[in-house]
């Protein structure tokens, strides 16, 4: 696994052609080992679904922050109202920090045309932040297939 992490990571065209395409499947690859969540509910997830959790008793009791992430669909092992939310911690090691590899690929995405979201704009005086809330962890790229509704 931390082979195909470190090609998926470097963009690596023996993953797929597209670098953003083989560094969100990394990303996918880790979330889903992390949380036990099916693929299908990382890449229907926006910002939203997820925000970071204070764990005061680990790290020695100095404390650490986690991220949640709130599980939206169902799937052939999750029912509603079971597992509905999942969480991981920081790692130390680049290729397993997936809060810092979403970064990456957030990164990427804005440095290649994605407009950055305004995080100030409502939705006719609803949702402040809405263009920020409701972007997607990961975005369909060319040769992927489009997420059903």
């Amino acid at each position: 696994m931390t082979r195909m992490m470190h090609l998926a990571y470097a963009g690596d065209k023996r993953i797929h052609e597209s670098p953003l395409r083989a560094m969100q499947t990394g990303v996918e690859v880790r979330i889903t080992y992390a949380t036990g969540v099916r693929g299908e509910k990382v890449r229907s997830a926006h910002f939203e679904h997820i925000w970071p959790r204070p764990y005061p008793h680990l790290a020695n009791f100095e404390g650490i922050e986690g991220t949640v992430f709130y599980n939206t669909r169902r799937g052939k092992t999750n029912e509603t109202g079971e597992a509905s939310h999942a969480g991981w911690l920081p790692s130390k090691n680049p290729l397993f920090d997936i809060d810092g590899a979403e970064g990456i690929c957030l990164l990427y995405r804005f440095t290649n045309g994605e407009p950055f979201p305004v995080v100030t704009e409502d939705n006719g005086g609803k949702s402040p932040g809405y263009q920020y809330k409701w972007l997607p962890l990961l975005k369909n790229t060319e040769g992927s297939c489009a997420l059903d509704s």
